[in-house]
């Protein structure tokens, strides 16, 4: 039985990540710094997931939406302040960076000694 809201249209789990361009130079990621600046990551699940149960083995599966969000908008990042003048003076605009995509997520488990242990898991894209 999925588990969250009762109402059908929102989603019953949700991942939502966001992080800065301060956040990618704290753990040193300068490429995604300078390449990202402010991003937006999330994944839901609308239906939550079934899980079926064989033996020793547990069986997990379900739908996923992945949503990015990227505003280009020359705010907080390394170069923020030359990006901002070449935006003022009509030599650069700001526009979002956006995608959205589904896959089937399949994750497989073994019970031992009464705990789960990951068997692997199985992303096949949808769209």
């Amino acid at each position: 039985m999925p588990y969250g809201p009762t109402d059908k249209a929102e989603p019953r789990d949700v991942y939502d990540h966001r992080v800065s361009t301060r956040d990618n130079l704290k753990a040193g990621e300068i490429d995604e710094a300078l390449a990202t600046g402010t991003s937006q990551f999330s994944s839901k699940v609308k239906d939550g997931f079934s899980a079926i149960r064989r033996g020793d083995t547990i069986i997990i599966q379900g739908e996923v939406t992945h949503e990015w969000d990227d505003p280009y908008d020359f705010h907080g990042g390394p170069d923020g302040p030359i990006a901002a003048v070449a935006r003022d003076h009509g030599n650069a605009t700001e526009y979002q960076n956006m995608a959205s995509w589904r896959q089937r997520m399949k994750g497989m488990f073994k019970v031992k000694n009464g705990k789960l242990i990951p068997q692997g898991f199985e992303w096949e894209d949808i769209d």
